[in-house]
């Protein structure tokens, strides 16, 4: 297989990858600039990612007459003008514009950049062109959010969001030339989509998603002042890191543990189980100053969560054999909504300045994940 097909690709994934984890890391610094809270600043998080979560929904179904390449160019010159604007702006409004509207190109480019993956190469390596591009979003995080956090403590905030806007801008360059005119494959309705709920089991699962997302993203995005209220001169990179290379290992591995287990549900429950008793691990290592125990609970954390995901997209795909875009399309919009609520719900809990909050609703969370998803499972295998 030809990589170099990918690599654009990839390369705007990895943009991606920064973007949608980076700004958690600079909540302090964010809000020392505009002169508000954590709560606030945290909700940049929140249009990002509820922007993300509507616009690959909608967005690919109004572009679905455009061919691939188009919506590629489109989508990348939204996301990087808009993190370039954000790192621009002095005024707190236009910055959560400027961050909903890099939600819209990332929401928009992602589940075209993977439709694009599979046409540029022979059917069967299209898990490793997946896995290739899938793979620009993991090191996005594991990469460049560690790097970002970097540059921002050497000179600016501002300085990691013009990086994200230049990696989206070389990642244009590459597709608009290089990247050969391919069709979109055909999409769902809209009315289509929201059909989809009318199958009980499929919406179950897709709650358990949301719920799992609520809780671990919501929590990431508020993880900077969480550490902080425990030790003020902390630094954040090593936490990230471990989270970021967790994430790494958690979604390369989890493919291989399924196809070992052949019990994807089974799977899942002890995912849910070990994450959320990394919320806990967490809050003990912090309060107690053992620092290997919590980069071994930001490992987990990032493994799990990050692995929660394909067991739900075995599930799924086997709840709605014919119709598998659309319902992985669901799953995957109702992750980014449950991040958008996290980020909104840990920004209310952080009003109370009491910060133990945030990892014990976290792990309150996935435990209802858990336990939904455990009767489910049950009522499933009794029918059965």
């Amino acid at each position: 297989m030809k990589y170099k097909n990918l690599f654009f690709l990839s390369l705007g994934m990895f943009a991606l990858g920064f973007d949608a984890y980076i700004i958690a890391g600079l909540i302090p610094e964010v809000s020392a600039d505009f002169h508000t809270s954590y709560a606030i600043t945290g909700q940049a998080v929140t249009v990002f990612t509820l922007c993300y979560a509507i616009s690959a929904p909608l967005l690919t179904v109004f572009l679905s007459k455009k061919n691939a390449k188009f919506s590629l160019i489109l989508a990348l010159i939204i996301f990087s003008l808009a993190n370039f604007l954000s790192a621009l702006t002095t005024d707190l409004t236009f910055f959560f514009i400027c961050r909903a509207l890099a939600g819209v190109g990332a929401g928009l480019f992602a589940p075209i950049a993977l439709s694009s993956a599979t046409q540029l190469c022979d059917t069967s390596m299209r898990g490793r062109a997946l896995g290739f591009t899938l793979g620009g979003m993991s090191c996005g995080t594991v990469i460049g959010v560690p790097a970002g956090l970097y540059l921002s403590h050497l000179f600016n905030w501002e300085l990691a969001l013009i990086l994200v806007s230049l990696i989206g801008l070389f990642a244009l360059i590459g597709i608009t030339l290089k990247m050969p005119v391919i069709p979109t494959l055909k999409q769902s309705t809209i009315k289509e989509r929201f059909n989809i709920f009318t199958n009980i089991k499929v919406t179950n699962v897709v709650i358990v998603t949301f719920l799992t997302a609520l809780a671990s993203l919501g929590l990431y995005t508020y993880v900077a002042p969480l550490i902080h209220s425990f030790d003020n001169n902390a630094s954040l990179i090593p936490f990230l890191w471990f989270w970021g290379v967790g994430g790494l290992v958690g979604s390369f591995a989890i493919g291989y543990i399924i196809d070992w287990s052949k019990k994807p549900k089974h799977v899942l429950v002890w995912v849910l189980i070990t994450l959320a008793l990394s919320y806990l691990l967490l809050l003990f290592s912090l309060e107690h100053s053992v620092t290997y125990l919590a980069m071994i609970s930001m490992f987990l954390w990032g493994a799990m969560g990050w692995a929660s995901m394909a067991p739900q997209q075995h599930i799924l795909v086997e709840l709605s054999p014919n119709n598998t875009n659309t319902t992985l399309g669901l799953n995957s919009s109702l992750n980014y909504l449950g991040g958008a609520v996290g980020a909104m719900s840990g920004g209310l809990l952080l009003t109370t300045q009491n910060y133990v909050y945030l990892p014990l609703a976290a792990c309150g969370i996935t435990i209802i994940s858990l336990l939904l998803h455990a009767a489910l499972t049950f009522k499933s295998n009794s029918v059965n």
